[in-house]
């Protein structure tokens, strides 16, 4: 990825969500196996169990990958969701769109994605310590020790 010339570290993912059922969007077993899907079929590396909880508006949930996180929170009196991908690889756009949209049955979105860490290559090598610590995590079955 390039950005003004200069590699980027990574997508940068946000979806924002509209028209979903409150059933869904309520539901923190519904957020969690979202949460628990999305890494693999993006083709990243989870590093540990999900974390999901309710808050006073909703549903909120994070994973954390090797390549950066997966977030996203609900509003399910708005019918609403905001999702966060950020990846130090690339990944397929698409289809982390058409899964979320999907799994949430949205009937609108607005989506964006920016280039982040535009700086990192020129101070750490930080693919390379990310690779690394992703290589050594499948060495363990996909698991932190």
């Amino acid at each position: 990825m390039m950005a003004l010339g200069v590699p980027a570290f990574g997508p940068h993912l946000v979806i924002q969500g509209r028209g979903c059922p409150v059933r869904l969007l309520g539901d923190p077993g519904h957020v969690l196996a979202f949460l628990n899907f999305m890494p693999k079929h993006i083709r990243m590396t989870p590093i540990m169990p999900p974390f999901v909880t309710r808050t006073a508006s909703g549903v909120s949930g994070i994973v954390i990958i090797a390549e950066s996180h997966i977030s996203i929170h609900t509003w399910p009196c708005l019918g609403q969701f905001a999702l966060d991908i950020f990846s130090c690889k690339p990944f397929n756009l698409d289809r982390a769109k058409s899964r979320t949209l999907a799994h949430f049955e949205a009937t609108g979105y607005d989506l964006k994605m920016f280039d982040r860490g535009l700086e990192y290559h020129r101070t750490l090598p930080l693919r390379v310590i990310v690779d690394r610590e992703r290589e050594n995590l499948m060495g363990q079955g996909g698991r932190a020790r």
